[in-house]
């Protein structure tokens, strides 16, 4: 459907009063337009033909700048679905641009602090995280940070970025700084009544990663074993099913186990994490393969 011809807004109530038959007309096939490529883009996304749902929500971006103004809450929406599916076809830059323009949109129609702008922006520095621009990640996740603080200083996006802040400061092998934010993400979910102790585990298990990279590894056995804690307990509550997050807790409590001199101990947990890698048939894990290499040098 060509709309280039179309100079006004449509969306104006008072000037729709005045539309000629043939302007209602056509005002209505646009919104039907719409309508037919919002769905074939939502079909498109979940079959993950995330190039179908880009192409079909740009033709509906189009006609909905004409009808509502490149400032409107539903452009905005728009505009954020395409963002998704660049992310998902790993076109990192246009994701960004995307994220940049929804940014400036989202403060016109909201302010600074909305949470529109806080979803942008972590957009924005997940998008530059993958270009390697850790730096202005960095920036924009703490920007979308205080945002989401400002909010609610337990938001659930608050334990995200911090962890997404963690990632990126570990990749510039600032693990110091990481392991702040992490546990800084831990004390939110600590808070939490009840406790979310798979999550909980997960930061944990980060925690002792960076940990054992700066060679800590008493404290990393001890988050690692905290880590199985809560995993266990959590699994227990849930009556979940046996998955490899224990095997490779134990495979790090071994290892930090051996790395503090502790053989005997490291030997006794080297064998239980290989069970557990067994008996889910992981052998495949690159972790079952280290604890197999090192618990043959030791036995």
């Amino acid at each position: 459907m060509e709309t280039q011809g179309l100079c006004f807004r449509l969306s104006d109530k008072h000037q729709s009063q005045h539309l000629t038959p043939e302007l209602l007309e056509l005002k209505t096939l646009a919104h039907q337009f719409i309508e037919k490529m919002e769905n074939m883009a939502l079909a498109a996304e979940k079959s993950k033909d995330y190039y179908k749902a880009i192409q079909y929500n740009m033709e509906s971006l189009k006609i909905r700048k004409v009808l509502f103004g490149q400032t409107d809450h539903k452009v905005s929406r728009v505009l954020n679905n395409i963002g998704y599916g660049l992310f998902e076809i790993q076109s990192y830059e246009n994701a960004l641009q995307c994220s940049r323009m929804l940014a400036q949109i989202n403060r016109d129609l909201h302010g600074n602090t909305h949470e529109e702008v806080g979803k942008a922006l972590l957009n924005m520095g997940l998008s530059l995280h993958y270009l390697e621009r850790p730096e202005q990640a960095i920036f924009h996740l703490k920007e979308s940070l205080q945002i989401y603080k400002s909010m609610r200083g337990d938001h659930p996006e608050v334990v995200k970025i911090h962890g997404l802040i963690a990632q990126v400061l570990e990749k510039m092998n600032r693990e110091a700084e990481a392991i702040d934010h992490l546990e800084q993400s831990l004390e939110i979910l600590k808070s939490a009544d009840p406790i979310d102790g798979e999550a909980s585990s997960n930061v944990l298990l980060q925690m002792g990663k960076l940990n054992c990279k700066i060679q800590n590894y008493s404290v990393a056995e001890k988050q690692f074993s905290q880590a199985l804690h809560l995993l266990q307990g959590a699994k227990s509550q849930r009556g979940s099913k046996r998955d490899v997050k224990v095997a490779v807790l134990l495979g790090e409590i071994a290892k930090a186990q051996f790395n503090t001199k502790k053989i005997e101990l490291a030997k006794e947990t080297f064998e239980q994490a290989m069970g557990e890698f067994e008996d889910l048939g992981r052998e495949d894990h690159p972790l079952y393969k280290e604890c197999y290499a090192i618990y043959e040098k030791i036995v």
